[in-house]
């Protein structure tokens, strides 16, 4: 048997990456394989009670579940596939209705396998359709024929009860089968997305002190451009040359504190702009040593700024302190 699925499905299995995609294909092959053995058990009981006027509509029912398997072999198409299942059992539900006679709790018990296969493998809107497509020989049956059948003997046959017996243990069986599918599924799926959440978290805390790192060099490059810049303005002795190495020095230094507040600071990519500013226009006041006592009166509604707003900004405030000066 493993051989077999292997033949039928290796390849499509191999080639599917989702673990939702590789459950579907397991189940409809699963089902597949499950009911064919079933009709063919059913058609060897027909044959046995003599039964043949039904062995026409399962011998269609078995012609339509091997077409599944070469459907998942040579086309790899599982919307098709499923499709096709879902043809046969609204046609199974169909037979079972109007060949028998009767409607028994097998019959329901397959129309909630319908719904549960439909749903998980193509979807709300494919269960929906063949719900509704289901219900129609139903209802049919329900509101035209059932008070005529249950006036006959027909439907209390020992070998009809005995179809309606085994119909129905092997529709519980795949209801919970389904059932298990699908936990299983889910099981597998949330293990994955937490270890892919666990390797996301992994590699952004990598990337996180890589980038706070990469800020901190920049930080003390630009503190070794400033100090550079103040021992060259320490040798002029022309006061306009000093003014302009110590306006180089304050622009730098108003750069150099972005990046620090910045690894200092959880968010990467974004500065308070009350701590920045503060910090900033304190140490450019020191820096001019203004003849008057300047107080800095600071109101800023904006939480926080960019580093491509706040660099500029930066700058213009520096200029601003430096007109004062």
């Amino acid at each position: 048997m493993k051989k077999l699925k292997h033949w039928f499905i290796g390849e499509f299995l191999s080639d599917s990456i989702d673990v939702y995609e590789r459950s579907k294909i397991n189940l409809i092959y699963d089902l597949t394989i499950f009911v064919i053995g079933f009709v063919s058990f059913i058609c060897t009981g027909l044959i046995f009670f003599e039964m043949y006027i039904n062995i026409l509509p399962a011998s269609i029912i078995l012609f339509g579940l091997v077409s599944i398997l070469f459907v998942l072999r040579y086309k790899r198409n599982l919307k098709l596939a499923a499709l096709i299942y879902i043809f046969i059992s609204i046609l199974g539900i169909t037979v079972s209705l109007f060949v028998s006679s009767a409607i028994g709790l097998s019959n329901l018990i397959w129309f909630t396998v319908l719904i549960l296969f439909a749903t998980f493998t193509v979807g709300k809107k494919w269960a929906i359709i063949s719900t509704i497509l289901s219900l129609i020989p139903l209802i049919y049956y329900v509101y035209i024929l059932m008070y005529d059948n249950l006036h006959t003997e027909e439907i209390y046959r020992l070998d009809n009860l005995n179809l309606q017996v085994m119909s129905t243990i092997a529709g519980f069986g795949v209801i919970i089968y389904i059932s298990l599918q699908f936990v299983k599924t889910n099981q597998i799926a949330e293990e994955q997305v937490k270890k892919a959440n666990k390797h996301l978290t992994e590699q952004n805390n990598a990337k996180t002190t890589l980038l706070k790192e990469i800020h901190h060099r920049v930080k003390n490059n630009l503190q070794v451009i400033n100090s550079l810049l103040k021992l060259q303005g320490n040798e002029m002795f022309d006061d306009k040359a000093y003014a302009v190495f110590e306006e180089c020095q304050n622009r730098v230094i108003s750069m150099a504190l972005i990046h620090e507040k910045l690894y200092q600071s959880e968010n990467l990519s974004h500065v308070n702009a009350k701590v920045y500013f503060t910090v900033l226009i304190n140490d450019l006041i020191e820096t001019y040593n203004l003849s008057q006592k300047v107080t800095a009166n600071i109101n800023i509604t904006v939480e926080q700024f960019g580093t491509k707003t706040l660099v500029p900004l930066g700058l213009i405030v520096n200029e601003l302190i430096s007109k004062i000066h």
